[in-house]
């Protein structure tokens, strides 16, 4: 482990925390990736959808088309493509994830990628977090 300065370790603690801390046994499952991604889509989408609902009046200066309101017919085709493309993108990704119990794309000790049945190894993630700017950029792009 090379010796970094202050800033490049910025996200270190939480980076151990969760890789090697008590929420490991999550951040390692196969399924993790694909149940964060769907998690995060209905925590990002619901208070959009509930100011949607209740549609007060600040709210509607915030709105592409201001004097409409969302009908009932809208919000059941905008949830059924939603649970569509759950469905028949994302579950089935999920589901062979954690079948294959993989991939992790990080190299292991003797300079393979484990692709199949990597749980229960210890070097899943590199050792040093990312750089706050590796992260953003990452991120970003």
């Amino acid at each position: 482990v090379s010796q970094q300065n202050s800033g490049e370790l910025l996200l270190q603690s939480a980076w151990n925390y969760l890789t090697k801390g008590w929420l490991a046994d999550y951040t390692n499952h196969a399924v993790f990736p694909g149940a964060l991604s769907i998690l995060w889509y209905f925590l990002s989408v619901l208070p959009c959808a509930i100011l949607d609902i209740l549609s007060p009046k600040w709210a509607s200066s915030f709105k592409i088309q201001k004097d409409k309101r969302a009908k009932a017919g809208s919000w059941r085709l905008t949830i059924g493509e939603t649970l569509k493309h759950h469905i028949l993108y994302i579950f089935p990704n999920v589901v062979f994830q954690y079948m294959v119990k993989g991939p992790w794309l990080y190299r292991d000790n003797r300079n393979k990628f484990c692709l199949y049945k990597c749980d229960g190894r210890d070097d899943l993630f590199p050792e040093l977090a990312p750089t706050l700017t590796v992260l953003l950029v990452e991120t970003i792009t």
